[in-house]
Formats: C-alpha cells, sequence, structure tokens
C-alpha cells in the first residue's frame, strides 16, 4: 500500500502536469530567455563526467555509515545505519538537477555560492565547478556523511570549497557574522516546513536583487509545499519558477511578481 507522503507526492505531480507551461505560452522576455537558455538548453562540460564517476562509484559502496539524521528523516527507511550505495541511490539529487544548477550559477555569474545539505558531496562538486564560482561553502551536519563528502572533493575545485560538518542553524550563524552577500543558495537539507522557512530568514539579510535561491523537493511532502508557498508571498520576491522537483526564487526589482509552473 502507498504510503500517505507518496500519495501527496503523486497527486502533486498531478497538479503539476495539469498546470505547467513551455515556452509558447511565455511571454515575459525575461522568463522565456531564461528557460529557453538555462532551464531546456542541456549541455555537458568536460568537469561532468569526473563527477558522474564519483557518483557511480558511490552506486556500488556497499560500505555502512551511521547517519545522524537532523531533518525530516528518510521516506525509504528509518534505519540510521545505511549502505553508502543507499544513500546515493535516494538521496543525491538526479544529474538532470546538478547540471541546471551548474547553468544557472554561470548565467548570472556567480562568485559566491551556498549549499545547505552537502550529503555526499556530488552536487557541490557541480556547484564549484563553474569558473565564475570563487568560494562554495557547503554544510553538512552528519560526520559520517561529511567525512565520505570530503574525500569525494579531492582533485575537484578542492581550493574553492569551505566544507562546514555543523547543524545548519549554528553555521549560519558563524557564516554570516563575517558574510555580506551570497549570489546563489541551494537549499537541500532539513525537509521540513520549519526548518526551510527557518533558514530562509536567517538567509534573507544576506541576499541582494540580483540572488537566486534554489529549493529542492519542494513538493516531497505537505510541509514542503507550504514552505514553497509562503516564500512565494514573500514581499522580497518577485518571480518563481515550479520545476516540480526544483523552485527557483528570483528577487529582481524590475520583475513582475509572478509564479510560473514549467515543463521541464
Amino acid at each position: 500500500m502507498l504510503s500517505v507522503q507518496k500519495l501527496f507526492q503523486i497527486k502533486s505531480y498531478f497538479d503539476y502536469w495539469l498546470r505547467s507551461m513551455d515556452e509558447h505560452s511565455l511571454h515575459s522576455p525575461f522568463i522565456f530567455g531564461f528557460y529557453r537558455e538555462v532551464i531546456k538548453s542541456d549541455y555537458s562540460v568536460p568537469v561532468f563526467s569526473g563527477i558522474e564517476k564519483v557518483r557511480n562509484d558511490l552506486l556500488s559502496n556497499a560500505k555502512e555509515i551511521s547517519i545522524e539524521d537532523l531533518g525530516a528523516g528518510s521516506s525509504v527507511t528509518p534505519n540510521n545505519k545505511r549502505k553508502v550505495s543507499d544513500i546515493a541511490r535516494f538521496a543525491l539529487a538526479p544529474a538532470k538537477n546538478s547540471r541546471l544548477y551548474y547553468r544557472i550559477i554561470e548565467s548570472i555569474g556567480a562568485e559566491s555560492v551556498l549549499e545547505l545539505g552537502t550529503s555526499l558531496g556530488v552536487n557541490s562538486m557541480y556547484l564549484a565547478a563553474p569558473s565564475c564560482v570563487k568560494k562554495l561553502i557547503t554544510i553538512e551536519g552528519c560526520r559520517e556523511t561529511a567525512y565520505i563528502a570530503k574525500s569525494n572533493f579531492s582533485g575537484f575545485s578542492n581550493s574553492k570549497i569551505q566544507f562546514i560538518n555543523e547543524p545548519i542553524d549554528q553555521a549560519l550563524t558563524k557564516i554570516f557574522s563575517r558574510l555580506e552577500t551570497l549570489n546563489l543558495i541551494l537549499f537541500d537539507a532539513n525537509h521540513t516546513y520549519e526548518a526551510t522557512m527557518r533558514y530562509y530568514h536567517q538567509c534573507k539579510p544576506h541576499i541582494n536583487e540580483q540572488s537566486i535561491l534554489i529549493f529542492d523537493d519542494i513538493h516531497w511532502s505537505k510541509g514542503m509545499s507550504k514552505a514553497w508557498g509562503e516564500i512565494k508571498k514573500e514581499i522580497e520576491v518577485t518571480l518563481t519558477i515550479d520545476l516540480f522537483d526544483v523552485g527557483i526564487v528570483f528577487f529582481k526589482k524590475e520583475l513582475e511578481k509572478e509564479d510560473y509552473v514549467l515543463k521541464w
């Protein structure tokens, strides 16, 4: 029997499918260009193959580690002892998502990037890979997961990556005591309503009109959908894009306040 959460996800996807549009329905030059040139314009660069080799190695890694679950927990297993291969299979973002994050960073020339939720580090390597990025700060609360992620960074823009192994709330307080603004933030950690809203409001003073926020798994649960709905209504938010798996938030003042649901 399907769980309540799985039924919610199926219904959410059906709603998304009914509402989603493509470029033929877009009249805003900005959103039309972003959709065609960033969201839909998938491409590969040489570094991707190296990162995907790391993913494949993780998918075949049968080692068991202890998970310090600081978030919403796993929808697959409640056991805090998990194989690395299972974490890689169920917790890592698909390569399609990671490549999108890379393209978004390139499109805005982001120099400073923050990732909430390192996991095994595959997304982190995509985030650090664009030449424009000078610093990626990535936060992971689980010690054994963090150890594996850190070992994966060797040789992949390692000098750009500032890795913090602490609970996110604690880490953000330290980061923002010495950092003014961030160009891009990826929220991919504690998938609960309370944590998502808390992280958003902690980060908000450190974004500007050119910043972009990316939220992973916006329809993963009722709580995440509620958080996404509230973030869209925040007064400083001008434009949002719902790709079902991913939510993208803009703050450009020249844009009209609009919420787009786009095919991807």
